[in-house]
This record gives structure tokens, sequence and C-alpha cells, in this order.
């Protein structure tokens, strides 16, 4: 993992270059050009198309919180680094993800599966004419490194048969060593100044989950990839919209 942030640092650094202003002419807002802060994120989505009742009471949230320091390079520009992290509970009872096992048809026994999810990401903001970063409404592009598992890693899905719930028919087991892929992101957002040396921030986006052990699902479920199926498939189902909202501090 750390090969990979190297990398995505590296290439973010090479990225920039074209945009950013010598040192000495980026004032930075209040003459201040670090800045370190904290977001929530969060989306609704639903769990049910079956009619219109189901698709409202299976409304969810997903959150994520976020990490992040910042660091302007240009009158317009700024460079990030941000940590995610979240617990989120996916539902595993679904059509999905019923398949052959032993000579039979089985289901997970349980309803959800708690996935923790970790993301450590580098972006860039391009902030609008007329406004000096890391202040005003901004386009943020970002790429990241992402891992997740099971919240209790190395534990077991217990299969139950799919015609009879309450027979438990075998065991899919759930790798201690965490699922990884890359996380591709767009934001337009806005930050706003507010007492002295402080500013909220909003933004809404798009994120993309691509690569990692994303290749490994096959298209015939089995008890070996059904985590992985399950798991892929909801981070990206989860995380894919998010409206961001925080606030940060000019450090130095």
């Amino acid at each position: 993992m750390k090969n990979k942030i190297t990398t995505l640092l590296l290439t973010f650094c090479i990225a920039v270059g074209a945009f950013a202003t010598p040192p000495q002419h980026v004032p930075g807002y209040m003459g201040k050009k670090l800045s370190v802060g904290a977001n929530v994120s969060t989306f609704f989505m639903f769990e049910d198309f079956s009619d219109v009742t189901d698709l409202i009471f299976s409304t969810r949230f997903s959150y994520k919180t976020e990490l992040a320091a910042t660091y302007t390079v240009g009158r317009r520009v700024s460079l990030g680094a941000s940590y995610y992290f979240a617990k989120q509970k996916y539902t595993s009872i679904s059509s999905d993800y019923v398949f052959g096992y032993n000579y039979t048809t089985v289901m997970p026994k349980e309803d959800f599966v708690d996935c923790k999810l970790r993301i450590v990401e580098f972006n860039m903001k391009i902030f609008r004419r007329n406004f000096l970063a890391p202040i005003g409404p901004y386009h943020q592009i970002g790429v990241g490194v992402v891992k997740y598992n099971a919240s209790a890693p190395g534990d077991s899905i217990v299969l139950v048969d799919a015609d009879s719930p309450s027979q438990v028919r075998g065991i899919a087991r759930i790798p201690s060593d965490p699922y990884s892929c890359v996380k591709l992101s767009y934001h337009i957002g806005y930050a706003a100044p507010v007492f002295k040396n402080c500013f909220f921030n909003f933004a809404f986006g798009v994120n993309f989950f691509r690569g990692g052990d994303s290749p490994k699902i096959k298209t015939s479920i089995t008890s070996s990839n059904y985590a992985l199926a399950m798991m892929n498939k909801h981070i990206r189902r989860h995380n894919f919209l998010e409206f961001k909202i925080g606030f940060s501090w000019l450090a130095l």
C-alpha cells in the first residue's frame, strides 16, 4: 500500500506543476497556506425497488468521516491529502447472493454484514477566478487507495438453505487481509469563511471504485468469492454519490 500511495502522491505533484505559482508568490488566504479539518460525507440510497412502499422504507444512509489537510500552491490551486474511515452496514439478503454450494442452493443467514472502510486519498482543488485558495467555489479531483473488509476480519458468514432458512448448509470464510481497490473522484464545492482563520466546507461529488481485487470477482458467486463480491458491489453503491460538510482551520 505504501508504494501505491507514493505513486499517487508523485502523480499529483507532477500534475499540478503547470498550475502552481512559485512559493514566494503564493499568498494564501489571510497569509496562511496550510489548513486542516474534518468532513462528514453521506448520501441516501435505496435497497428495494419492488414498489413505492418498499422503495421508501428501504431508504438508507451511508456515512464516512474524513480528516483532511490542504496546502495552497497557487492563487487558485491547492493540494490536499485525506484519510477516510467508516463502518457501513451492507445488506446480504437478495437474489444476487443466492448461489450453489455443496449441491444445494444457499444464502447468507444474516440480513446484513458490517464492513470497515479505509481510504487514503490525494486531491487537487482548482478555485474559480477572483477567489483565493482555499476559500470560495472550487472543482476537486482526487485519487486514492481503498482498503475494506468485514468489521471482524477473519470471521465467517453462515450459509443457510435458500428454501429452508433454518437449515445451516455451510460457511463462507472472510479473509483476514483486507480487500483493495482504487478510488477516483470528482467534487464541486464551496469553502465559506467563518470566524477568524476558520471556514466551512460544502461539496457534492461522485466516486468511482476500480481495479484492485475487483477482477477476482467471477460471473458465478461461490463461497470463496462471496464476501468480496458482496462488499465490492456495496462500497460502489453506498459511496458512489456523496454530500460533504465540514469545518477547517487555517493553521499556518
